[in-house]
């Protein structure tokens, strides 16, 4: 769900004006794992390979991914300005500044584009900035919940928003609970 004038369009747009490389930052619970899995989609339509990597807390080094040296030098770039392969890690603050430092350097000498996901601003481009709002909220439940289904009111969306202090996804998770309980 993209924020008004937005699409994944906009933001692979974005990334490319930003020579491949940015960042989707916004607080916890704000969405910006659920942007990413719309925007790999629609990057592979683009003929670019997302090589996804999700970090979780604590995670300070990149898993083993497993691929050889070899793989990753045929890898190599499609032209000056788009690359073949874009990693796009989630969770990127998690890495340890030294490893942030790596992945960018391995990037940059491959040819490969880097896009990220972070809590706050990181050392590339900002391409989007994720804000939870109640508003937000109210679209996805209207989405998610079937037709004609009115069990959800936006009182209740509302005070489950505010129980979660503006993290999104804690709040669906809560209306996710009464939807069951009603369900049942």
């Amino acid at each position: 769900m993209f924020a008004h004038g937005w699409s994944a369009d906009r933001l692979i747009d974005s990334l490319e004006a930003n020579a491949w490389r940015g960042a989707i930052i916004g607080p916890h619970g704000s969405g910006k794992s659920s942007l990413l899995a719309s925007l790999l989609p629609e990057l592979e339509k683009r003929g670019i390979r997302p090589h996804l990597i999700s970090l979780h807390d604590g995670q300070r080094w990149l898993p083993r991914t497993g691929r050889s040296q070899s793989d990753e030098t045929r890898e190599s770039r499609r032209g000056p300005t788009q690359p073949r392969v874009l990693w796009v890690i989630d969770g990127y603050e998690q890495l340890n500044r030294f490893s942030r430092w790596l992945v960018a350097l391995r990037c940059r000498r491959r040819g490969w584009g880097l896009l990220v996901t972070a809590h706050h601003t990181v050392s590339l481009p900002t391409i989007f900035a994720a804000s939870p709002s109640l508003a937000i909220l109210q679209a996805i439940v209207d989405r998610l919940l079937p037709s004609g289904v009115t069990t959800l009111t936006p009182v209740e969306a509302a005070e489950a928003y505010s129980r979660a202090g503006g993290n999104l996804r804690e709040a669906l998770f809560c209306l996710y609970d009464r939807y069951q309980q009603w369900a049942n």
